[in-house]
């Protein structure tokens, strides 16, 4: 679990909710994982949103551990900074925060 055991997603404050990831996932990916309170939630017959506090996932993709004598560069391209060896399938869209790339 993402989250943890302990962290509580619902009103009556159970860890009910969680995002289950396999291995490669975790290694692969930067994770973050929050649980968004609810301003208005559903307790003990009061009227609410719901009992359980939506949780987010944020998934990032990262690159290997190369050597640590190369450090990685960046590039700029269409207003974005991306990875020197950034490599993108013929016909796809990569968007960003920091950019849109169309590969070719």
């Amino acid at each position: 679990p993402v989250l943890g055991e302990h962290v509580s997603t619902s009103a009556c404050g159970a860890a009910y909710d969680n995002f289950l990831l396999d291995k490669f996932t975790a290694n692969k990916f930067s994770l973050s994982a929050d649980v968004l309170e609810l301003a208005m939630p559903h307790v003990g017959g009061q009227d609410g949103v719901s009992d359980h506090h939506p949780i987010v996932l944020k998934i990032r993709d990262t690159q290997s551990v190369k050597s640590k004598a190369s450090p990685t560069t960046s590039v700029a391209k269409e207003g974005g900074l991306w990875p020197a060896d950034l490599q993108v399938s013929p016909g796809t869209s990569v968007k960003t925060i920091e950019g849109h790339y169309n590969g070719h």
